[in-house]
């Protein structure tokens, strides 16, 4: 079973007025898609949900907390072989370094760190 069946199995879904029919697709597009929260409200009163933006704002609180508590109790089963990147993006108009480890069978996203410079990272302490 997957984590999403077993929350909606549970019933550990916040309570919301609008079905997750609508509310949890509405955080993918803001989360994922990086939509906004106003054209999220938007596209629901096409589809006849009266909601504000701050509507779609709280869901996503109340859901992330909902999904945090799941998280912290998965213990990944990683394998012995792990994969190393290093990627430069632009940060609000600053370049940083993001160092990261996915394990190869998986490719669960095991340790990351976000550096000013490339060589202000410590990886070692991940290795081990």
């Amino acid at each position: 079973m997957s984590g999403n069946e077993e929350i909606l199995r549970s019933r550990r879904l916040p309570q919301v007025a609008v079905a997750p029919s609508f509310s949890i697709p509405s955080i993918g597009l803001v989360s994922f898609s990086g939509e906004s929260l106003r054209n999220v409200s938007r596209s629901l009163r096409l589809l006849g949900v009266q909601v504000s933006h701050q509507t779609v704002y709280n869901w996503i609180e109340k859901y992330t907390t909902v999904m945090e508590k799941y998280l912290d109790k998965i213990t990944p089963q990683v394998s012995d072989t792990w994969a190393t990147d290093e990627l430069f993006l632009k940060v609000r108009g600053n370049m940083k370094s993001l160092y990261a480890m996915m394990d190869e069978q998986t490719r669960y996203w095991i340790p990351q760190e976000v550096a000013e410079t490339k060589y202000t990272a410590d990886v070692r302490p991940y290795s081990s």
